[in-house]
């Protein structure tokens, strides 16, 4: 017998049952149980129950529940093999035994037994339905599990319960007929009952199928018109399934094309990479040679500096007369303001000097000058853009754009002149290359 039978006939004790597994709820069972005592110390509570759950001699005889149902072929095997692979389930419902030792499963009634371990079968026959951390918010039991707990409750009422199972498994007619009528007097569902018997094997087949009260089929009171309906319904039914099946198959079409769409894209992806890296590599290596030509550049403009300071010393200051010897004049007004050009930069003659100055103070209405630099430079014009172009005075020498007066930025004179006397040093160093 299925088990959608069997959850009918638990349904006639009115135990709330799972739609799905037709497994019965033990916290049920023992609420009806509780409700037909008249003593109240027959009443069982909730912690009893779940300490009895626990116990090994339970443990052992489920696995007997177990073996029975694995023998007559009535195993869910899918759910089984979930328990079986998911080892979390499969310890998460484990009774403590306190070391108890269990009795071995499987009499030889079914291969299958050795297939699964012990508590894989515990778990199948006694589902816990847990929420939170570990707190138990139901358990549903295998009917043959529900006869025994409602044994341990109550001889009397475990008897009742067994008697009404038993009574439907041996395809007792008119109980069966009772319960039917019971469904539809208090459901929304039309229950009708058939059975047909095998004269070789006096095997019994009940068929039940349900409709709903207010569905067509059930004002149809022709068993052969009712048939004959039914038939056309499956044959439409069938055809839609068809097209469901055409369906189906056209997504699996989508699908693949959307995958190979996929491949396709990935595939031009990973050829953009590569063309990427390529150009990334052809990238650094004009970088490099960038570099390579900046160092160049560098190099050339140090040899061009170097000839700058070299090339005009080239002229030999000892041929000339005393009075033309170029020369570098820097002169310093001494009342200028905090805010003007106070340092004037002469480029002349040494026969002119004295004449030079005399005309600048008489030219700017000057009194207080004094020459803090002189030096004879064979091209003076050369000596100054060096002087310009020093790191160290670079950004120091603010000139002003329309003659050659200058200041300072945050150096003083003294500081200055230093600097000067430096280059004018190696400049002489350099003439002794050549």
């Amino acid at each position: 017998m299925s088990l959608t039978v069997i959850r009918d006939i638990i349904s006639i004790k009115s135990f709330t049952t799972c739609p799905t597994t037709g497994f019965i709820c033990a916290k049920n069972i023992l609420t009806k149980y509780n409700a037909t005592c008249v003593i109240k110390e027959d009443k069982k509570e909730l912690k009893f129950l779940n300490r009895y759950i626990a116990r090994p001699e339970f443990f052992n005889c489920v696995l007997s529940d177990f073996d029975n149902v694995a023998s007559d072929n009535k195993l869910d095997l899918n759910y089984l093999n979930t328990l079986h692979d998911n080892t979390e389930t499969k310890m998460a419902n484990i009774p403590d035994m306190n070391g108890a030792i269990l009795s071995p499963s499987n009499n030889g009634v079914s291969p299958i037994c050795n297939t699964y371990s012990n508590t894989v079968k515990f778990n199948y026959m006694v589902r816990k339905i847990i929420v939170g951390y570990n707190k138990i918010n139901n358990i549903f039991v295998h009917p043959l599990v529900a006869i025994g707990v409602a044994i341990w409750m109550s001889p009397t009422f475990g008897t009742i319960v067994k008697k009404s199972y038993i009574e439907f498994i041996n395809g007792d007619v008119k109980h069966i007929n009772e319960t039917i009528q019971n469904l539809n007097d208090n459901t929304g569902l039309i229950n009708n009952f058939e059975t047909t018997t095998n004269p070789l094997t006096n095997e019994v087949t009940m068929l039940i199928t349900t409709i709903k009260k207010d569905d067509i089929m059930a004002e149809i009171k022709d068993d052969q018109l009712r048939k004959r309906i039914q038939s056309l319904l499956d044959e439409q039914k069938g055809i839609i399934k068809e097209k469901e099946d055409n369906i189906t198959k056209l997504l699996i079409k989508l699908d693949e094309e959307s995958k190979r769409s996929e491949d396709e894209r990935k595939r031009s992806e990973e050829r953009f990479n590569t063309l990427m890296n390529r150009t990334g590599l052809i990238h650094d290596t004009l970088i490099n040679t960038e570099s390579k030509l900046d160092v160049a550049t560098v190099t050339l403009v140090n040899t061009e500096s170097k000839l700058d300071r070299i090339l005009p010393q080239r002229v030999e200051l000892h041929k000339l007369d005393s009075s033309d010897i170029p020369c570098v004049i820097i002169l310093q007004d001494m009342d200028s303001k905090f805010d003007d050009y106070n340092l004037y930069v002469l480029r002349i003659q040494s026969g002119s000097i004295n004449s030079a100055i005399k005309n600048f103070k008489t030219k700017y209405d000057l009194i207080n000058v004094n020459t803090v630099y002189r030096s004879q430079q064979p091209n003076a014009i050369a000596f100054w853009k060096i002087v310009r172009a020093n790191e160290y005075l670079i950004n120091k020498i603010n000139k002003c754009p329309k003659n050659n007066w200058f200041e300072l930025n945050e150096m003083n004179t003294d500081e200055f002149i230093n600097i000067l006397n430096e280059i004018e040093e190696t400049r002489k160093q350099d003439l002794t290359l050549l």
